[in-house]
């Protein structure tokens, strides 16, 4: 009854000159109602019942974190930085895409990393531009982490060159998009414009394609090296409940 009550309050008082004192508000509650330790955020180390639910664009459940916002492909990869590669702890240039504010504050104030973020229009980003032609020398960068961007992008193949360009030797990007693994082939048209059709045939308003199978091949085509790691998979049905990963999502490390 409460949580229909917040959501009915959210249409008529959000985006009003009340709107940050009622966000605030709302997320007290919220804390109160999901109170728990049944999952975990390895982000922030926030324990809940579950996690927050989202509607993007169909009704998702346990999928963000009440204190930090990050969602399953975000645990996940931080999980592999934290405990499967040389990462923290170790002297890196990091470029970071799209950022994310559940990881920006916790990358910048990491030792030894040398932080930019990039995005077109954030306000959360250091610098602004094109993916597909990035401001920076070649090989400027140890490590790239870009995270379901690409989909957004026409020239997608312009821009998986732009990253590999300004990828260090021996360095490694972490270039991930939302999958479909029962298509064989990307799903792509770029004559599709208009928002609603994009929402039908490629999920999200600004999409330009569904990535299938030949992902992969799409990065190799790029230049990298792609080592497909299906990581809730290794750790296993326990962690993968506790941390709400995503069971339909590999991760994709491109040398």
């Amino acid at each position: 009854m409460l949580r229909r009550l917040l959501k009915q309050a959210r249409v008529t008082v959000y985006g009003t000159a009340v709107g940050p004192i009622w966000a605030k508000g709302k997320r007290k509650v919220e804390r109160v109602l999901y109170r728990g330790s049944n999952v975990e955020c390895p982000v922030c180390g926030a324990h809940y019942r579950e996690f927050l639910p989202l509607h993007h664009p169909v009704l998702q459940t346990n999928i963000k974190c009440l204190s930090c916002e990050s969602r399953p492909r975000h645990r996940m990869l931080w999980l592999y930085l934290r405990d499967e590669l040389p990462f923290f702890g170790r002297k890196l240039r990091l470029l970071h895409v799209a950022p994310e504010a559940a990881f920006q504050d916790r990358f910048r104030g990491a030792p030894g990393i040398d932080y930019a973020s990039f995005d077109k229009v954030s306000p959360l980003a250091d610098v602004h531009g094109d993916l597909t032609e990035l401001p920076f020398p070649d090989g400027s960068f140890d490590a790239i982490l870009c995270l379901h961007v690409l989909d957004y992008i026409a020239d997608d193949a312009r821009a998986m060159r732009e990253l590999k360009r300004v990828l260090a030797p021996g360095g490694f990007a972490v270039i991930q998009i939302p999958i479909d693994l029962s298509l064989e082939r990307t799903d792509e048209d770029l004559s599709v414009t208009d928002p609603a059709e994009q929402l039908r045939r490629f999920r999200l308003e600004g999409h330009f394609r569904v990535y299938g199978r030949d992902y992969v091949q799409r990065l190799e085509a790029a230049g990298f090296s792609v080592e497909t790691v299906p990581y809730p998979q290794q750790l296993g049905p326990e962690a993968t409940r506790r941390y709400a990963l995503p069971l339909d999502e590999p991760l994709f490390i491109c040398r």
